[in-house]
């Protein structure tokens, strides 16, 4: 069929309504703590550069019901505070010959998201909508980082997308 499994620890499920998404912490690597819980995000989940951190997240593309937005609804999270907060990565430079900085240009600030599930950007192709979903168990809440131990949330008014279906 074409489709990514989803990692160890988070699972994916097509329902009437729209997508659910649970996400837990797989038991014994939690048993250590919570630097422990954001070690097993990292090995359960893909490792990518997202607001200027390397995060543990998983990208989900949806189709949006026409007429109507996705709208996630976090049913259940528990997460506990980072006590050591990741560090933001050095600015990306491209690999060019001959190119210079801009002296004028500054990179934006490195934000985490602000939650574990969001909307990371959305459009049209051929007239239908579409969403990418962005799942992270690292997130940032009142200015703290925290980390996801388990998680479920829904995505009404969306489906999944099979990559080899994709326009």
């Amino acid at each position: 069929d074409g489709a990514v499994p989803a990692p160890a620890g988070l699972q994916i499920s097509a329902q009437a309504q729209g997508i659910v998404i649970t996400y837990a912490v797989e038991t014994d690597a939690a048993g250590a703590g919570q630097l422990t819980a954001a070690d097993a995000a990292a090995q359960q989940l893909p490792t990518l550069r997202y607001g200027g951190y390397k995060l543990p997240i998983r990208f989900l593309t949806v189709e949006v019901t026409p007429g109507s937005e996705p709208q996630i609804d976090v049913q259940q999270l528990a997460a506990d505070n980072l006590a050591t907060p990741p560090q933001p990565e050095p600015p990306e430079t491209p690999p060019a010959l001959g190119w210079e900085p801009d002296p004028n240009y500054a990179p934006p600030t490195p934000t985490l998201p602000t939650a574990p599930v969001f909307i990371a950007r959305q459009g049209a192709i051929h007239g239908r909508q579409y969403a990418v979903i962005a799942v992270s168990p690292i997130y940032t809440q009142d200015g703290a980082a925290r980390v996801v131990t388990s998680l479920q949330a829904s995505v009404a008014n969306a489906t999944e997308v099979d990559a080899a279906s994709f326009p």
